[in-house]
This record gives structure tokens, C-alpha cells and sequence, in this order.
């Protein structure tokens, strides 16, 4: 791809790595030959996509178990409250009649 050129459905990047910044991958892509350092850099980046796309997932799955169980606890609330009542007018008749 030459500079300046528009290219559709394509992103440039240029990356420049520290040795001091992230020593073990500046050693593992000194190491891995110039022509392969781009194919190794975008399976690094899909990886690294992948992961935080799937700690995002948990986290909305926690979140919506979270939401579930506060709903739950309020309608069994509910619920009981709703006995109580049934059961002081129950109580209450009960009393009017003797």
C-alpha cells in the first residue's frame, strides 16, 4: 500500500515499540523476521480484540444476572407483603365475627 493513496476498507498503522516499554514483546518481534512482523502484530491485536471483547461479555452477563436477582428479590417483597395484607384482613373479618 503506497502513502497518500485512498484505500476503502483498510486502516494504516504505524507502531513503534520501546524495548524499555514492553521489553518481552520488543525481544520476541526483534527476533521474528521484518516480513512477518506485521502478520505477528495483527494476530497480537486480534488476540488482545478478542479478550476484551470477551471480559466485556461477562460483564454484561453479570451485570444482567445482577439486574435478574435485584428484580427477583423485590417481587418476592412483593409477594410477602402482599400475604401479610391477605392475611390481617383474613384476620381482621375473623375478629368481626366473633
Amino acid at each position: 500500500m503506497s502513502r497518500g493513496k485512498k484505500v476503502e476498507n483498510c486502516i494504516e498503522v504505524f507502531v513503534k515499540i520501546h524495548k524499555g516499554g514492553l521489553p518481552e514483546l520488543f525481544e520476541e518481534l526483534k527476533r521474528t523476521p521484518p516480513r512477518k512482523r506485521a502478520e505477528r502484530l495483527r494476530t497480537l491485536a486480534l488476540l488482545g480484540y478478542l479478550r476484551l471483547r470477551e471480559e466485556e461479555s461477562r460483564r454484561i452477563a453479570s451485570q444482567e444476572e445482577e439486574l435478574q436477582e435485584t428484580a427477583s428479590q423485590s417481587l418476592r417483597k412483593k409477594k410477602e407483603t402482599e400475604r401479610k395484607r391477605k392475611l390481617q384482613e383474613i384476620g381482621f373479618v375473623k375478629k368481626a365475627m366473633e
